[in-house]
């Protein structure tokens, strides 16, 4: 039996909209949208994405309704530029996360853990 729609993600993606940092040699970036994110990565909405393999820094703060949660940081690097994302149509890119910090690491989980689907 042939399997469709192949997913190569290991960790489950959830939908969590974010304003979003990324620091390139120096300089910042904001976006003002991302459509999902997991343990490994984000999409972010832009019409103009950074180039596959660019590296660098980001952070973004988990927000809960009108409430600012912790900030998230760590590396990134840029796997998918400039595609449309499967379930919205919207122009983006992907971004792995490479390294988070710890306490980063607990609340992103934590995040992800809340909000993702029920089965």
């Amino acid at each position: 039996m042939e399997e469709k729609n192949k997913d190569k993600r290991h960790r489950e993606r959830v939908h969590f909209a974010t304003d979003f940092c990324l620091i390139v040699d120096g300089k910042e970036t904001n976006y003002s949208e991302t459509i999902d994110i997991s343990m490994e990565g984000v999409f972010v909405v832009t019409d103009t994405g950074l180039n596959k393999g660019t590296k660098g820094n980001f952070r973004f703060r988990l927000s809960l309704g009108s409430m600012n949660g912790p900030e998230i940081k760590g590396s990134f690097e840029v796997v998918n530029s400039q595609h449309k994302h499967g379930e919205t149509g919207k122009d983006g890119m992907g971004i792995k996360f490479t390294e988070l910090d710890s306490d980063s690491s607990i609340e992103l989980y934590r995040i992800t853990q809340y909000n993702r689907p029920s089965p």
